[in-house]
């Protein structure tokens, strides 16, 4: 619709000195303003070219020289400038390297500049910064881009790059229209991103530095595929990986999440450069727990394309480690925690001991940082290192100081971990027996999805041999969680129901494990003599294959009960007719016309089996695993062994060691090596030596007991 002087109805035209005019005119004055703004304006000139160029060449000197109040304040020590000098060369050489150290040593900073370091020079140009979690990768980018901001030295000597990020004044927005001489810079600003501003210098080349890269991800976000397409629309894949304590505190213990970060690393990290160039990656942590990530990661055998370190914070204690030290603890330990202030004075009288006895304390013993201790409150980093060791409990001051973490076991029960369980091999091949065996056991621990089992040979005297162990179905990878499973029952027998499927599986397996024969090395066959089922959760189940099964007079249905402290032990039990008993465990006589179930006390039998795990081989009744150094992987059955934890308990005047499944883990071969245990027991293997001695008849036993009355002669 228009009005009578044709214009459209409704729109105002404009004009000089109008309300519409006038907000034309200011949003004209306000974009050239903005322009004005966003240019950045002449580059100075750099302050120190000398001290530029010589930190350029070597990132301790950068780290010393750029930050006094952080990497600078302090002296490092001969550790921290091996470690410095390894991420060197790993950002100028490539490679792969992990640094293990303890607490308070700085590495999370030294990560943090070491990114900076890297960009500022283009010795590479896309770092990505990883974390345990996305906020403390993020936390890290966010110090970088803080000392781009505000750190002076930096920026006089790398004015090119700080002055840009300085006039974004923290806004985001002013990214994309930043020029430097009507030249648009690129930066960018984001969370988890830094780009560096691309800069042509007066010499008509681009600054070192320019567009490089800075992006920072959680452990478990989205490695695979990272990449960033840069104004000139080409893509850009990081050439390498800066890795801060990719573990929390839950990760480290839980063998699933443990592999699970492994993988990524191996994986997503690792491969994203692409296949025609090779990404360089360095790892700083601490160990949290044995076996955690870290802790593998520095086992050259599983993981021989890692370079590591493991730095403790105490390298050799003292020669008055056991003697004046030891007063030292009294002293610090004698206050009155009624008494406000009381226990400071007592940390005043330690340190005065200290001092009057320093040389004598001092003397062997040997620490990483002579910079490490609060010196308000403590004379030397020795006293730093002490006063931790006997404030603490030594399982957190073995984990955050000296990287040897050790899960804590009650007295009698050895301390073991799934690294050096998997590596206590006996060099022979899968599936062969040993000649010194004289029985052949085996174990099936019965669940809805997967069936484990495990086949061991034994000597007389409880020797024995992991002859062979694995799931049924077989599953295609060697390390998965049985929740992981693919191939499982239900996929085998998609037509039945849950009962019939572990029927027909357990019907299978019992032929596959029985209806074989086994060999020596001298090729003599041998044929399992005992096969115990696991009858806890499906006994009608287990009970029918047993009763059908060609191999009846070898199976055993089996149960599970740890019997702990305040119940009565199994040799207490009174002996009913038809009972069969051995060592803590016992056949009842069956009821209602159902087999015999053997019930073990498994307390007593996991005691017994971590024993036999902790001995040497070559010595009397040690158990190991088939295989040769280097070629087996049993890292998944070392998970499963040591994934219950003991804790002694006491009741009815006798102690007992209590097992408890640790949350994570599985446990289904643990189950299994018990129930073969228990099975060599059966046939009569025993830590027990046999009497010789001749049996006597009962005419014979009759005599003795007339002679014992005086009624023969």
């Amino acid at each position: 619709m228009c009005s009578p002087d044709g214009r459209q109805a409704g729109r105002a035209e404009p004009r000089d000195g109008s309300a519409f005019g006038c907000m034309d005119r200011r949003r004209k004055f306000d974009r050239q303003q903005a322009l004005i703004s966003a240019e950045v304006g002449e580059i100075p000139a750099v302050a120190h070219p000398l001290r530029r160029e010589l930190c350029g060449e070597s990132l301790l000197l950068f780290l010393v020289t750029y930050f006094p109040e952080t990497t600078g304040s302090e002296l490092f020590s001969l550790d921290h400038c091996r470690m410095i000098d390894r991420i060197e060369n790993c950002l100028l050489q490539g490679g792969r390297f992990i640094n293990c150290v303890y607490r308070g040593f700085a590495k999370t900073t030294i990560t943090e500049l070491a990114a900076l370091w890297a960009a500022l020079y283009g010795h590479r140009s896309f770092v990505a910064v990883f974390g345990a979690d996305k906020t403390q990768s993020e936390s890290m980018l966010d110090s970088v881009y803080k000392e781009l901001c505000e750190n002076d030295l930096l920026a006089e000597d790398f004015p090119e790059i700080c002055l840009p990020f300085q006039q974004l004044d923290g806004k985001s927005q002013r990214c994309d229209s930043q020029t430097i001489n009507g030249e648009h810079t690129h930066i960018k600003v984001n969370k988890g991103l830094l780009v560096f501003p691309t800069v042509r210098l007066a010499n008509g080349h681009f600054s070192p530095g320019s567009g490089a890269i800075l992006k920072a991800k959680g452990i478990l976000g989205a490695a695979r595929g990272m990449s960033y397409k840069t104004a000139d629309g080409r893509k850009r894949r990081p050439d390498f990986a800066l890795i801060d304590d990719f573990q929390t505190d839950e990760s480290a213990t839980h063998p699933g999440q443990v592999e699970t970060r492994l993988t990524l690393i191996r994986k997503a990290i690792l491969k994203s450069a692409g296949h025609r160039k090779t990404i360089a990656c360095v790892i700083n942590a601490t160990m949290i727990a044995a076996n955690d990530g870290v802790d593998q990661l520095l086992d050259r055998e599983r993981n021989p394309s890692w370079d590591g370190e493991r730095i403790p914070m105490v390298k050799k204690w003292a020669e008055a480690h056991d003697t004046l030290w030891q007063e030292y603890a009294k002293l610090r330990r004698a206050f009155n925690s009624d008494i406000p202030g009381d226990q400071q004075r007592a940390a005043r009288t330690a340190t005065a001991f200290y001092l009057e006895n320093r040389e004598a304390m001092d003397a062997g013993c040997l620490v990483s940082w002579h910079a490490c201790y609060d010196p308000d409150v403590e004379e030397s980093s020795i006293q730093h290192a002490y006063n931790l060791f006997f404030d603490d409990p030594p399982e957190v001051f073995d984990s955050e100081c000296q990287c040897q973490p050790a899960a804590p076991s009650p007295e009698g029960v050895a301390r073991l971990d799934a690294i050096t369980i998997a590596r206590k091999i006996n060099g022979f091949g899968r599936t062969v027996v040993p000649p010194s065996a004289t029985c052949l056991v085996a174990f099936i621990d019965v669940h809805e999805d997967v069936l484990y089992y495990a086949v061991c040979a034994w000597t007389e005297r409880c020797t024995g041999f992991v002859v062979d162990y694995g799931t049924w179905p077989e599953q295609r990878r060697s390390y998965f969680m049985k929740r992981q499973a693919t191939n499982t029952l239900a996929k085998k027998f998609k037509d039945l129901s849950v009962e019939d499927r572990i029927i027909q599986g357990l019907e299978i397996l019992v032929t596959q494990l029985c209806g074989r024969e086994w060999y020596r090395p001298d090729s003599t066959p041998v044929r399992i003599e005992k096969l115990l089922i696991d009858s806890g959760h499906k006994s009608p189940e287990v009970e029918l294959v047993c009763r059908r099964s060609p191999f009846a007079a070898i199976l055993q249905m089996s149960k599970g009960d740890g019997i702990s402290a305040g119940k009565l032990p199994i040799a207490e039990y009174e002996r009913r007719p038809g009972w069969k008993f051995g060592d803590n465990w016992y056949v009842p006589a069956p009821k209602n016309r159902s087999l015999r179930t053997v019930m073990i006390d498994t307390n007593y039998w996991k005691t017994w089996l971590r024993t036999r795990l902790a001995t040497p081989i070559g010595t009397e009744a040690n158990l190991s695993l088939f295989g040769q150094a280097g070629e087996t992987d049993h890292r998944l059955l070392g998970d499963h062994l040591v994934s219950e934890s003991p804790t002694e308990t006491q009741g009815r005047g006798r102690t007992v060691i209590e097992w408890l499944p640790l949350p994570g883990y599985d446990n289904h071969w643990l189950d299994c090596l018990v129930g073969c245990s228990v099975g060599a027991s059966m046939q009569g293997c025993s830590l027990r030596p046999k009497s010789h001695e001749k049996k006597l008849s009962r005419r014979e036993r009759a005599l003795i007991a007339a002679r014992k009355r005086g009624l023969a002669t």
